[in-house]
């Protein structure tokens, strides 16, 4: 099966239609016409957080050239709308964040904002895309653009620079490096079947040169080839499991989302005091465990970087042992 999908668009004439309409080619099969219209492949569950990276730099460069400007947003928009992902910013708005999170380690903002170390949550999929190559031609559409640009409320319009464009979207574990899919897609300036993509609140909505300029929404055209076509490798990869319902509970909820032997909430090295006095260190990661030594309100110890079964293993004054997590407080500086 080929990799990219292709979207066909038939043009009445103007005196039975009144315009150019959009339709789905004749023949097609079901799933051919779901992707005619446009439509963001989804998930009944998310994969996992992902973070959309920026082009390489040749690709930032050629699309300069058609004023076009980063494709992330816009495939943050697909993936928002897949369910396939839980989006975390790593882009600009990052700059925002960090901003936020200076002000209040300047103690700049009111008290009771609920701001401190340990709370971003981790991206578990890296996606990046690359505009591979495209068949430039200085004629543009001809007589198909010019239907368009005249009859249709410009569309496509006429002039367009170049007839097809071609991507590629790789995703990553962020945790391994391991790249879990990558897949091409490609559109043709004649690739305008995806009518709700470009129309008023549709994927394209306020996405700028990608929604208001030809070569932009054949570009995004691929993109969205592109971005279903890794979503159905990731549907089909047995060794990818959707993320838990309670993970995503908390996800929305803003809890910590650590899980035992998948990360933790404290770091090797961290700092830890106990909430109330008498916290017990145990001699094993048991409430029925041998007691090593009886902490003081306020008693610092120092996380060693082990968890089991909801215990954190520790150093104090008066030996090592096992400590309940939810009685102690992580005291970063």
């Amino acid at each position: 099966m080929s990799l990219s999908r292709r979207f066909s668009v038939r043009f009445l004439p103007a005196a039975l239609a009144g315009a150019a309409m959009l339709l789905a080619p004749v023949g097609a099969s079901a799933q051919d016409k779901k992707k005619g219209t446009g439509d963001v492949e989804t998930c009944s569950m998310p994969y996992g957080t992902i973070a959309i990276n920026e082009p390489h730099e040749q690709s930032m460069i050629w699309l300069r050239t058609y004023q076009l400007g980063s494709p992330s947003s816009l495939l943050r928009t697909f993936a928002q709308k897949s369910n396939c992902f839980v989006v975390v910013e790593r882009g600009v708005g990052m700059q925002n964040i960090n901003q936020e999170r200076q002000l209040a380690g300047s103690g700049e903002l009111q008290s009771g904002q609920n701001f401190g170390k340990g709370q971003i949550v981790a991206a578990d999929y890296m996606m990046t895309p690359s505009i591979q190559s495209s068949n430039n031609n200085a004629g543009g559409v001809g007589g198909v653009g010019g239907l368009l640009g005249r009859r249709a409320g410009a569309i496509v319009g006429g002039g367009l620079k170049f007839k097809e464009a071609t991507t590629s979207i790789t995703v990553a574990s962020a945790r391994t490096s391991v790249q879990i899919a990558a897949n091409e897609g490609s559109a043709r300036q004649r690739d305008f079947g995806i009518g709700g993509m470009f129309g008023v609140g549709g994927l394209l909505g306020g996405a700028g040169a990608y929604s208001n300029t030809a070569e932009g929404k054949v570009i995004a055209a691929s993109l969205l080839d592109n971005f279903n076509a890794v979503v159905t490798d990731l549907k089909g990869n047995a060794n990818i499991k959707a993320m838990s319902a309670d993970r995503l509970a908390k996800l929305q909820s803003g809890e910590s989302t650590a899980e035992g032997g998948s990360g933790s909430a404290a770091n090797a090295g961290d700092v830890m005091t106990p909430k109330i006095a008498g916290v017990k260190i145990l001699k094993t990661a048991s409430d029925a465990a041998a007691v090593v030594a009886t902490l003081t309100r306020g008693e610092e110890v120092v996380y060693v970087g082990e968890e089991s079964n909801g215990f954190f293993k520790v150093q104090g004054a008066g030996g090592e042992g096992w400590v309940k997590k939810a009685l102690m407080n992580v005291n970063r500086q």
